[in-house]
């Protein structure tokens, strides 16, 4: 008796069973193909969690620059929200988007589907508009304004911090998908 290994993709489950026994190891992968399937994102559901993060990041990142654009760190009771909406914004960018992107889907056009979500979201001038408001709530002994502030140099700070992250995520995609050729 002996222990096999079936791997696809990032997931991999082991079993004890005959050296030659064939026709286990076929079943389970077999099985673990039919549950990565399941577990796909559908292209709704991915858009929607890629979205969902892409839309609070871009929220943290307009706190974060408002607040810096007006000084708001050195004050002395919430000056330290400013790092931590930095933080945070490059943590769903850099973090939950990049591994939200990689997840499987069950649908063909995974660029296509990103493309969409990021000019739905970058098309929104509500966010700034939310942020600014917030900052104003986090720092009320403050004159808070975003006149003066190169919102365009910004928004185009951001998105390619978006598209930089997305890229190094599909890097990673095709090296996964060549190791797995190369290993077979």
């Amino acid at each position: 008796m002996g222990r096999c290994w079936v791997r696809i993709g990032r997931c991999s489950i082991m079993a004890y069973c005959a050296d030659d026994d064939d026709s286990m190891k076929e079943n389970m992968t077999k099985k673990l193909s039919d549950l990565l399937t399941e577990m796909s994102y559908s292209r709704d559901d991915f858009k929607f969690k890629i979205g969902s993060h892409l839309a609070g990041a871009y929220g943290e990142f307009w706190k974060y620059k408002i607040a810096q654009f007006n000084g708001c760190s050195t004050d002395k009771k919430n000056g330290h929200l400013v790092d931590h909406w930095n933080r945070e914004w490059t943590h769903l960018v850099e973090y939950v988007f990049y591994n939200n992107v990689q997840h499987q889907i069950d649908f063909k056009n995974r660029a296509k589907a990103v493309a969409e979500t990021i000019n739905k979201i970058s098309g929104d001038d509500h966010y700034r508009k939310a942020s600014l408001a917030h900052v104003k709530k986090s720092f009320p002994n403050m004159t808070i304004s975003d006149v003066g502030l190169p919102k365009a140099d910004a928004e185009e700070m951001f998105w390619d911090k978006v598209q930089s992250i997305y890229g190094k995520a599909m890097l990673r995609r095709a090296d996964d998908k060549l190791k797995k050729v190369i290993k077979s």
